[in-house]
């Protein structure tokens, strides 16, 4: 029986309170199995986020610092969410004997994972006590957000942006990337 911790990202643009939930779920657990979104985010009044941009600075910046235990799925054209009902689907159907965590912000965790979909959709793992919420709030790791990262790069403010830049990855490289400065 192993410990897996569960994460479903977005990370548009991946931050350093993105990597203080990893780094618990990894602390944590035996395996982490990261679910990372690779769609591209565009909205109106917002700093754009590419997805092909995301996947090389995920290749180049992020992986390189992730923990070992971390596993990164990529999705497109899916929600992470999406692909952890999938996951855990699977190991529903093989009677897995894993126990599973889900680390998420806790209002994405009512959002997303509500009991009654958990019951609806993954039965078994449920009943036993097998799946658990670990909701994390951004005061526990580093309270900064997506939407303040784009904002950030949609002012052109590299400081606050590279602040908030994992220890470790390039943050001149990931701002020059995502602004099409190459």
């Amino acid at each position: 029986m192993a410990k897996v911790g569960i994460i479903a990202t977005a990370s548009k643009p991946f931050h350093s309170g993105h990597h203080a939930l990893i780094k618990i779920a990894s602390d944590e657990n035996d395996e982490v199995r990261l679910f990372a979104s690779l769609n591209d985010r565009i909205r109106k009044g917002e700093h754009p986020i590419y997805g092909n941009d995301m996947a090389k600075i995920w290749k180049q910046h992020i992986e390189p610092i992730l923990p070992n235990n971390v596993n990164v799925e990529y999705t497109t054209g899916v929600s992470p969410v999406r692909c952890v009902y999938s996951y855990l689907g699977d190991k529903n159907e093989s009677n897995s004997t894993d126990e599973f965590a889900i680390y998420s912000d806790p209002n994405d965790a009512l959002v997303n994972f509500p009991e009654r979909s958990l019951i609806k959709y993954l039965g078994m793992l449920h009943a036993k006590g097998q799946i658990k919420l670990v909701p994390i709030d951004r005061t526990q790791t580093v309270n900064v957000s997506g939407t303040q990262m784009r904002r950030w790069l949609a002012d052109g403010d590299i400081a606050n942006f590279s602040k908030h830049v994992p220890v470790g990855v390039d943050s001149i490289a990931v701002w020059r990337l995502l602004n099409k400065q190459i």
